[in-house]
């Protein structure tokens, strides 16, 4: 069978096999259109660059070739070549692979500073790419035809400037034009594709489209139950008395109503071939075609308007993607769903008319088809296709999916994650970078109990859990019995973007360099420590300028750091919290040779889990004496004493000065001693001569400030500290206060507060009252004043009063403080 009427019959390779049975059954289409089957080549040219915008043509023209199958392919020894005298032979000078699922940007200019910023694999000569009509033709070693695109400048093929036109699905026919987008994604100097990545064809859903078809009613024959209906998603009515529906063969019927015959705004139309509701089947037909049949195997329905323009397309495929039901129609899940992908529909539940199911006229009601979960070993969705190369999946809601692969990370338990992290095999990764090969399953205590290696079968559904994709609502799971092998991602800091943690997500990582704690507030409650790369991190504006400096280093350290994470959903564990090791404690600056675990997302950051023990090497011992900070005769100290409360939290409102406001402290007589001791021996090893703490309680009298000099006494001997009695600062239910050893010094005269009673610029509804105090040193007579501040945090915002974060690494609120 000819494959195309266009092309020269003469030519062995423009035949195919005829796959139609007809008559006795043999295999052919006498007297109607050919059946040729698009075969998918084993490379695909995937995406052109014929007309760049950022620099010329002559500099930044380029194609991709993608290999779809599961072997590297050298094309090193290839011909590429146009239909008139264009032509290169690839010398690569040794092998020029292709990557199994992976892509080779060849292109006339390899320098990527004058090229437009494409990362070219080979550079040609010889060829030209014309902005009109042209073609890429690929031969192999032996000149047979492997490849071809004949583009024609617009008319059917996409005709960008300064954007790739770029094929929709590598298993899409690539010398089609309607299978091809204009690239929507910047790159290099500006201008749009995805050169050596997978295509970012957006979709456009039509105004006007196809939503719903009924091909093979069971109440009724075919040849009175078949319709479909058309959707309009504009907010205007639409006329399409005059337009035209079709297949691809002979089918065509042009609409003759007689008048207008509108789609309404937001509405639905049905096209039927029997307008008689007591013999379609019982549906409400608003227009009686004829000429137009629907196969009930493969078949299109094509809408044209009145111009001859293709304004939708449906192309359905006897179940081979689309679903393929008798008594029920093919129902569009979602109208802003791409309709010409059969994943995109499903087989209608309601029931209509004389028993068959759909909705015509009217919203679709899908109940998505759970396929079978079948064996270990059968097909199943690769991650990295669910994973995509975006930051959130394209599969996002979809149920059913069936994933195998390798357990990478095991956090089954009750008090754990309750899920585990699954990787392809090695021998089903795709290669490519931009992919993750990784997910997390959440199994929620459910499961057959399984351990890292193992390799599981998995069903559920695809869910952006806050950021992180995921499978859950697992309806099927089994260990299929045997180990397997998938390869972690070694991961070097700094990551060259923040978005290049995606590609990762959900799979087994391993970091070989050496990382240090750099934060661990959340260490006690969480199980999360900040680990950076070689040495602490430092805020930006301690060590350079507000400004471009600090947030180049704010940039910088966000890339040089990852947070490790116990995997554990207990808070506050008892007696203690990970990573403490023998000598019961984790300081920052201690280190760690490399780390092994399972990378995820959550609370808005990329964190691992360790799938192997987490031993720190002491880096940074705990002094046993206060810092020697100069000077002879005095030291001061400032300590936040992390609510200092005498009143137990869980007391109600009784905190704050007037007694109205929640208590913030120790939660029972434990804690509060527990508390009190580390703070009392922490005051006493400073042995400062005067010390202010912050995050009293505001007490209406001084009793809390009381009970820690009392404290401090109680160790060191009576009368050996002493405080200024201040009462209450402020309407907050914190302050500040002062310790002073009477031994050195003398307080003169009274205390001072500093708010807005004295200047209102103070803003005492944000920064907390001041309080100082003078005094004179016992010895020499010398009088200085102390100051306690407690400024208001970067943690909110003052933009009620015009303090606006500058963008500068100062935060919030840094004119208040």
């Amino acid at each position: 069978a000819l494959k195309s009427p266009a092309f020269d019959n003469n030519v062995g390779a423009n035949w195919c096999e005829a796959t139609t049975p007809y008559g006795a059954g043999d295999l052919g289409t006498p007297g109607a259109a050919n059946d040729c089957a698009v075969p998918v080549p084993e490379l695909v040219i995937n995406e052109i660059m014929q007309n760049p915008a950022a620099v010329p043509d002559s500099d930044g023209e380029w194609f991709e070739i993608h290999n779809p199958t599961a072997g590297a392919i050298d094309i090193d020894g290839w011909t590429v070549k146009d239909n008139d005298i264009d032509s290169f032979v690839i010398a690569n000078g040794g092998p020029l692979l292709v990557p199994a699922g992976g892509y080779v940007v060849l292109g006339n200019n390899a320098d990527s500073g004058t090229n437009g910023g494409v990362t070219v694999d080979y550079e040609y000569s010889g060829m030209f790419l014309s902005n009109s009509a042209d073609e890429l033709v690929l031969l192999d070693g032996g000149l047979n035809e492997v490849d071809r695109v004949e583009w024609d400048g617009g008319p059917a093929f996409p005709d960008p400037t300064g954007a790739s036109m770029a094929l929709k699905d590598p298993a899409l026919d690539n010398n089609e034009g309607a299978n091809w987008c204009t690239a929507s994604t910047p790159f290099g100097a500006g201008d749009l594709g995805t050169p050596g990545g997978m295509n970012d064809c957006p979709i456009v859903v039509p105004d006007f489209l196809i939503n719903e078809i009924m091909q093979n009613p069971a109440a009724v024959f075919d040849s009175n139950g078949e319709w479909f209906e058309l959707h309009n998603t504009t907010d205007s009515d639409v006329d399409i008395n005059g337009w035209t529906i079709a297949d691809n063969d002979f089918d065509s019927h042009v609409i003759a109503n007689g008048g207008p015959l509108l789609l309404p705004a937001g509405g639905y139309l049905v096209l039927g071939r029997n307008a008689d509701y007591f013999s379609n089947g019982g549906v409400n037909v608003d227009y009686q075609y004829d000429d137009f049949f629907l196969s009930n195997s493969s078949d299109e329905v094509v809408l044209l308007d009145g111009a001859g323009i293709e304004v939708d397309r449906v192309e359905y495929d006897n179940g081979a993607t689309f679903p393929d039901p008798t008594g029920a129609s093919m129902s569009l899940l979602d109208p802003a769903l791409d309709n010409n992908v059969g994943a995109n529909w499903c087989e209608a539940v309601t029931p209509y008319g004389f028993g068959d199911r759909g909705t015509p006229g009217g919203q679709n009601t899908c109940v998505p088809v759970i396929p079978p979960f079948g064996a270990c070993g059968d097909d199943a969705v690769f991650i990295w296709h669910i994973q995509g190369d975006g930051p959130a999946s394209a599969w996002d809601g979809t149920e059913g999916v069936i994933i195998e692969g390798v357990v990478v990370g095991d956090f089954q338990g009750s008090d754990e994650l309750r899920g585990i992290f699954v990787q392809e095999e090695d021998s089903d990764a795709d290669g490519n970078p931009e992919t993750s090969d990784g997910i997390f399953v959440f199994l929620g205590g459910t499961g057959p109990d399984v351990a890292p290696g193992d390799v599981v079968r998995v069903q559920g559904t695809v869910d952006e859990f806050f950021e992180l994709t995921e499978i859950t609502g697992v309806i099927n799971m089994v260990d299929c019995g045997y180990d397997d092998t998938a390869t972690p991602a070694a991961i070097t800091l700094p990551q060259a973007s923040l978005d290049d943690w995606e590609r990762n997500e959900g799979m087994a990582v391993t970091f070989a360099q050496t990382l240090v704690a750099s934060d661990h507030f959340n260490q006690a409650r969480f199980g999360e420590v900040e680990l950076a790369l070689e040495t602490p991190l430092d805020a930006p504006t301690n060590v350079v300028a507000p400004g471009a400096p600090a947030n180049a280093l704010q940039d910088l350290n966000d890339r040089s750091r990852i947070q490790l994470e116990d995997g554990s959903r207990v808070q506050n564990p008892l007696p203690l919290p990970p990573y403490l090791g023998d000598d019961n404690t984790l300081r920052i600056g201690d280190s760690l040779p490399g780390l092994a675990g399972a990378l995820s997302f959550s609370f808005g950051a990329y964190e691992v889990h360790p799938t192997s023990e987490v031993v720190f090497t002491r880096e940074n011992p705990r002094p046993e004496e206060a810092p020697n900070v100069g000077g002879s005769l005095l030291t001061v100290a400032g300590f936040n004493v992390l609510n200092y409360f005498t009143t137990l939290d869980g007391s109600g409102a009784i905190c704050g000065p007037l007694g109205d406001q929640g208590c913030r402290g120790a939660d029972n007589p434990f804690e509060f001693e527990r508390q009190k001791a580390k703070i009392v021996d922490a005051l006493v090893r400073l042995d400062a001569d005067i010390a202010g703490v912050i995050e009293l309680e505001n007490a209406p009298d001084d009793t809390p400030l009381a009970d820690l000099v009392d404290g401090l006494n109680a160790v060191v001997g009576a009368g050996a500290f002493d405080y200024i009695a201040t009462g209450a600062i402020g309407p907050d239910a914190i302050r500040q206060g002062i310790i002073y050893r009477p031994e050195t010094v003398t307080p003169v005269g009274g205390f001072g507060i500093l708010d807005d009673s004295f200047d209102p610029d103070y803003r005492a509804g944000f920064n907390r009252p001041a309080l100082a105090q003078t005094f004179e040193e016992n010895t020499s007579g010398e009088r200085f004043t102390v100051v306690v501040n407690h400024l208001k945090s970067k943690g909110s915002d003052c933009e009620d009063v015009g303090d606006f974060d500058a963008g500068d690494g100062q935060g919030n609120c840094n004119g208040v403080r």
